[in-house]
């Protein structure tokens, strides 16, 4: 009678002998640690840094600087008949704003203008400015130093003497897109030069010399054009100017 394949299979597999035991595979023990690319660096890591390299990475301006340059037309009249006079001159001017989007928008314009008047007076006026322009949404304020060298002989007899004139500017404006009224008065007080004092004031005055102002400014990059008219306190008597600025932004 014949085997079964699997009883025979069972019976061959209970006749074989025991396999030795192999033992256990003992893995050396190192003391020294293994090599890491780390160790083949030499040096302090900064040596091999190329200064000209890092002068050639691209870096982010947060703050931006342009100058203006600016023609000067002024027709200042003497309040009660006591002259008139065309000033011409020019300007140049220069703006610290940011050009990122920041939570407070504050910049810097500074102002140097010269001018002097044709036909009906003779004289000189200087005027420096540099004001702080922060910014709220659309309103801005600006705040800042004036200085201030003039000399005005009018025609009928009306005299401004000679003088230094140091004082400060308060303005606020408005950016409705296109067009930028303003408002601002300038105080300023004599530091060199005969004393002043305002003649026949219209409106309330400070100091020696009080400024107020008016205008109107049109940005039509990169062109901008300013409108204003201001009203002077001065030893003159009150002085009515209204003048156009043409500021072409050079650069």
């Amino acid at each position: 009678m014949p085997i079964p394949a699997a009883l025979a299979f069972a019976l061959a597999a209970a006749a074989a002998p025991d396999p030795e035991p192999t033992g256990t595979i003992e893995i050396p023990q190192d003391d020294e640690p293994l090599p890491s690319a780390i160790d083949t660096m030499s040096g302090d890591p900064g040596d091999d840094v190329d200064p000209d390299a890092l002068l050639r990475l691209p870096r982010r301006t947060l703050v931006r600087s342009r100058f203006s340059v600016h023609p000067l037309a002024t027709w200042t009249s003497v309040l009660g008949g006591h002259g008139s006079a065309l000033w011409l001159g020019a300007g140049l001017g220069h703006q610290l704003f940011p050009v990122d989007e920041v939570p407070l928008h504050l910049g810097l314009d500074t102002r140097l203008e010269v001018t002097a008047p044709v036909g009906g007076a003779s004289g000189l006026r200087v005027d420096l400015r540099s004001a702080l322009c922060p910014w709220f949404g659309r309103l801005g304020l600006s705040l800042g130093p004036t200085l201030r060298v003039d000399r005005e002989i009018w025609a009928l007899g009306q005299e401004v003497p000679l003088g230094v004139l140091l004082g400060a500017e308060l303005g606020v404006v408005v950016d409705a897109g296109l067009v930028q009224p303003r408002l601002a008065v300038a105080p300023a007080g004599i530091v060199a030069g005969a004393p002043r004092d305002p003649r026949d004031p219209v409106l309330p005055t400070l100091l020696d010399q009080t400024t107020w102002r008016a205008g109107l400014g049109f940005d039509l990059h990169p062109l901008q054009v300013g409108l204003e008219a201001a009203l002077r306190e001065s030893s003159a008597g009150p002085t009515l100017e209204a003048g156009v600025a043409l500021h072409l932004l050079a650069f």
